[in-house]
């Protein structure tokens, strides 16, 4: 009968399936060595993944059905030595690593997954997991939760570095022409006015390209051109999209809001409180020459989401708005997935199904109405 847990191996069993581990390793010569790996594992991208769909169903972050008192999505119990001895992940040894020998046994009843879980690992995820094992097992939060940092020196010694490495030769330097249409693009998605093309063509002075891009940065093209990325990112529409698709009342007043914010260089700090709690400010930020609230206009981006005229279920429409609308804001302003712990704890971020609902219950409490701008 299959033992269901790494801690109740028995001596001998811990010996056969070192000794499996073993052959594993050196046929493959070994296996974290193949040639198709890259030098550097990166957790979130190559390692993660697979635990998440072949481990973490047993192993997770969901205690009603973890197995083996064994968490492999925290590093800190992955680690940590377990009853009879040894590591799940051994740090800087795969060849020590519990997790590795379970994976490669040739013993149908000890091997992990196991087969009634269709979820067998491949040589190369195996190959993966071993080679980040041997390199520390570093666990790196979500790329969302890694504050910046500001790198020395210029973008220029970068890409030259990489051009260097990959053994290629920089494109030739722009011609005038080329270049007043690639900046017209980047900044406003239109191409250049002749007048534009010509005045940097005969200016030969230094300062030319950089008055081109004033010049372009100051025009109302800017801020419809990049309000255009923000507004694909809270899901922006002008109406419901469901059966007679009414419109969404007002929804323009929004979309001008954020070009206006764009062409005004708000901080974001700012742009994001207004669409946090834009009501609630005691000193909103007004329109320069209309004097009119700006900052509540923000929150209008809560009901920019789907809807239905007549829902059938009028309780499970709003939790489908509620998701929505969570979803909507964790992505944006969290570079996350928070909609996933609405059913079980997020199986990659650190986010536990109760703060889904705590966010959740913020949503239900609140009331759209109509609000007036001065």
């Amino acid at each position: 009968m299959r033992s269901p847990a790494l801690h109740v191996l028995s001596r001998a069993v811990f010996r056969g399936a070192a000794a499996a581990a073993a052959c594993v390793f050196a046929a493959c010569s070994p296996v974290s060595q193949r040639a198709d790996l890259p030098e550097l594992v990166d957790y979130n991208f190559h390692v993660r993944p697979v635990l998440s769909n072949t481990c973490y169903v047993c192993h997770g972050p969901d205690s009603s059905t973890r197995e083996a008192n064994l968490r492999l999505d925290l590093r800190e119990a992955a680690t940590a030595r377990r009853e009879g001895g040894g590591r799940a992940i051994h740090p800087g040894s795969a060849r020590r690593s519990l997790l590795v020998q379970r994976v490669t046994s040739e013993d149908p009843e000890e091997r992990m997954p196991p087969a009634e879980s269709n979820h067998r690992l491949t040589a190369r995820e195996i190959a993966l997991i071993s080679r980040w094992i041997d390199q520390g097992a570093e666990y790196r939060p979500p790329w969302a939760l890694i504050p910046p940092v500001r790198t020395p020196g210029s973008i220029d010694e970068f890409i030259d570095a990489r051009l260097e490495r990959e053994v290629l030769q920089p494109a030739p330097r722009a011609a005038r022409e080329s270049l007043a249409r690639r900046v017209s693009f980047v900044l406003t998605g239109l191409p250049p006015t002749p007048d534009i093309v010509t005045a940097l063509v005969e200016d030969s002075s230094g300062s030319a390209y950089e008055e081109l891009v004033n010049r372009l940065l100051d025009s109302p093209r800017y801020g419809e051109r990049w309000a255009s990325h923000w507004l694909d990112l809270v899901r922006y529409a002008e109406s419901k999209g469901y059966g007679p698709d009414f419109t969404i009342q007002g929804a323009w007043r929004y979309r001008d809001y954020v070009i206006r914010a764009f062409n005004a260089d708000v901080p974001y700090h700012i742009f994001v409180i207004e669409h946090l709690a834009g009501d609630q400010l005691e000193l909103p930020r007004v329109h320069p020459l209309h004097g009119y609230n700006e900052s509540v206009i923000g929150t209008s981006y809560l009901a920019l989401g789907g809807g239905k005229h007549a829902p059938v279920d009028t309780r499970l429409d709003e939790a489908e708005r509620i998701d929505n609308i969570i979803d909507v804001t964790s992505k944006t302003f969290q570079g996350l997935t928070l909609a996933c712990a609405r059913c079980h704890d997020h199986k990659f971020d650190p986010i536990p199904t109760t703060d889904y609902y705590a966010f959740y219950g913020i949503f239900e409490s609140t009331r759209f109405a109509h609000t007036p701008l001065v």
